[in-house]
């Protein structure tokens, strides 16, 4: 077993390629290093073998998100019109990174953090936020994304590690389950909807979420796959500001 690590079922004997592998989204955090260092390991690879990037097509980008079309209309069963909430203006666009994100806990090297929570919102597919695991964070781990204003939330994308730059962590280090809430400066639920994770890989949940409006969404994960660590790829949100 490797040294400087916390939870060994995290490591793997393959380097992971370097953060400079292709983005499919806005990167903000370009300036973070700790995608870099892999679990288990006292060095880093800047060098990363570019063969074990994801050759995902960017015409099929999972991490564009949601496309809702605030414009649509439809009439339910008890009349209602499904247009979007008031108080909503403008069209409908990826909002991820007007926000920021906290987790739970990281997973952990004697160097430092090494799959920080900013790494499930730089628009990479190859890169992932993972925990620490059950033995830090009990039965749930907890993400959040955060802005400082209520946006009207039309769509969530909760993507999972599937096509992650080291094949070791594509499958077992996930969730069974997992609560997503939208909440309102004052701090009400606005929206929550359960999410069914069973398997591995993560199935990909795509979100209509209907205009929420809020200002931070959080997502309680249960059931961890591994007993060491557990995460997902990325986090993409949809929305518009408020009017």
């Amino acid at each position: 077993m490797l040294v400087g690590i916390v939870g060994g079922a995290c490591a793997s004997s393959q380097p992971l390629p370097s953060e400079q592998t292709t983005s499919l989204g806005p990167t903000d955090d370009d300036d973070a290093t700790s995608g870099t260092t892999e679990p288990g390991s006292t060095s880093t690879d800047p060098t990363g073998d570019p063969s074990t990037d994801p050759t995902t097509d960017p015409t099929t980008d999972p991490t564009a998100g949601p496309t809702t079309d605030p414009s649509a209309s439809s009439t339910g069963d008890d009349g209602s019109t499904g247009d979007p909430p008031a108080g909503c203006a403008g069209d409908t666009v990826n909002i991820t990174q007007s926000g920021e994100v906290l987790a739970s806990s990281v997973f952990d090297t004697l160097l430092g953090p090494a799959y920080e929570a900013d790494l499930a919102i730089d628009g990479n597919v190859g890169t992932s936020w993972f925990s620490a695991g059950p033995s830090e964070d009990g039965v749930e781990s907890t993400f959040e994304w955060y802005t400082q204003f209520d946006h009207c939330i039309d769509g969530v994308a909760l993507i999972s590690n599937s096509m992650h730059a080291n094949p070791d962590f594509r499958e077992g280090f996930g969730f069974e389950a997992a609560t997503l809430e939208i909440i309102d400066q004052s701090g009400s639920v606005v929206f929550e909807e359960e999410l069914d994770l069973a398997g591995t890989p993560d199935p990909d949940i795509v979100l209509d979420t209907g205009g929420a409006l809020g200002n931070q969404i959080r997502i309680r994960f249960r059931e961890h796959e591994s007993e060491d660590c557990g995460g997902f790829a990325e986090l993409a949100i949809d929305g518009r500001t408020q009017r």
